[in-house]
């Protein structure tokens, strides 16, 4: 599980806190990897990615299907059908890459928790939920909107 260790003494509470406070936050949002979506001086909201689906066998046997559909020669008669061999082959090759990706997405995840949770234990409570408010309104939901609101 991914931690941050506050051991700070610069909580945000007022203006004139933000520079320390701002430099502590680039350096735990880069430690974690998430200076990019953190950085209010880059343009847009950044995009949320989308959970990975997991496979289905007859996700599998569609696939194949397509696939030998463009590879076939209209004038050797109908597509052949995939063997259970093949569909077990490619399921089992979409299932790794399946866990690969969902495994990606969870330390992605714990990643992101652990900067909020330092943001939340380093900003005050009535700036945060200023803060936060102002987000929600604009329906901004990002760890880059937020940062912004308190940037600005």
């Amino acid at each position: 599980m991914v931690t941050i260790e506050t051991g700070s003494s610069n909580m945000l509470e007022s203006p004139r806190d933000w520079p320390e406070w701002y430099a502590e936050l680039k350096w735990h949002a880069w430690a974690l990897g998430l200076w990019k979506e953190c950085n209010p001086d880059l343009p847009g909201i950044e995009e949320e990615d989308a959970e990975p689906v997991a496979p289905t066998y007859d996700a599998a046997l569609e696939k194949l299907r397509k696939q030998r559909a463009a590879e076939h020669d209209d004038s050797k008669g109908e597509v052949p059908e995939p063997s259970l061999e093949e569909v077990d082959a490619l399921y089992d090759r979409m299932r790794e890459d399946y866990i690969m990706l969902a495994t990606f997405r969870q330390n992605e995840i714990m990643r992101r928790l652990a900067l909020i949770n330092w943001i939340s234990r380093s900003v005050s409570r009535p700036l945060l939920n200023a803060a936060r408010i102002a987000i929600w309104d604009k329906k901004l939901g990002s760890n880059r909107a937020l940062i912004r609101v308190r940037h600005s």
